[in-house]
């Protein structure tokens, strides 16, 4: 399975090409740009994904297939719709009890791939873990890194209730720090704005005043208080 940075990773490289490509070449191309080794095995199921979304047309079947760019093809369409899928699905491998990052990977990573390779090396897998998070709202190991032998991931336990006052809004996820991916206004002079942001489900709404800035954990929470709020203006106050 591809993560979230992978993902990134694999989708400039797409976008990139103005003739056909297949999933070898991709993977080539990426080892080449990170330095990271890659299987071409999960890049090909994650192109297949894509082209059925609608964002690449299948110009040769069989063996290595090759792609094409559709018409329609949005990076950011695709970024959205694939880091909500991963941040959901590697729930099932989300573990308890631990505190932070760091306690996480004490706890979970091989020795011989982590602290036992020296203090430099266990320092970047750890901030390699904490960018994943400040990223995606989570961070995994694989089944090869993990002492369990399967994949393992952790979710921070969010530091923001519902509905919560966002007192200090830096263009970016309260919770996880990801930037705004985009914007969506509410009502017929855009009264209410609500911000979804890269990487992860939470989404904020807001009047447009500097206190009037709410957190929520997901955009459907975030559009129906947008929307109330809309209709209870247009009422206007009781009595």
């Amino acid at each position: 399975m591809l993560t979230y940075k992978q993902v990134r990773e694999i989708l400039k490289l797409v976008m990139e090409h103005t003739d056909v490509f297949d999933s070898l070449k991709i993977t080539q191309q990426y080892v080449c740009k990170t330095g990271e080794h890659l299987d071409w095995h999960p890049v090909s199921d994650f192109l297949d994904q894509v082209r059925r979304d609608g964002f690449l047309e299948l110009v040769s079947p069989g063996g290595f297939c090759t792609y094409r760019l559709s018409a329609n093809a949005d990076l950011q369409a695709i970024l959205r719709r694939k880091s909500l899928s991963l941040f959901e699905m590697f729930k099932q491998f989300a573990v308890s009890g631990c505190q932070s990052v760091d306690e996480f990977a004490l706890k979970y990573y091989k020795p011989e791939r982590y602290s036992g390779r020296g203090d430099e090396y266990a320092s970047i897998c750890l901030n390699h873990l904490k960018e994943d998070v400040r990223l995606s709202g989570y961070c995994i190991l694989s089944n090869f890194e993990s002492i369990t032998g399967d994949y393992v991931a952790y979710y921070p336990v969010p530091t923001m209730a519902e509905n919560e006052a966002v007192t200090c809004f830096e263009d970016a996820c309260p919770v996880h720090g990801g930037e705004i991916l985009e914007e969506h206004s509410f009502g017929m002079l855009g009264e209410m704005t609500v911000f979804t942001f890269d990487s992860c489900c939470c989404a904020c709404s807001s009047n447009g005043w500097p206190d009037g800035m709410r957190y929520h954990s997901s955009f459907a929470l975030a559009a129906g208080a947008a929307q109330m709020q809309v209709e209870m203006d247009a009422v206007g106050p009781l009595g």
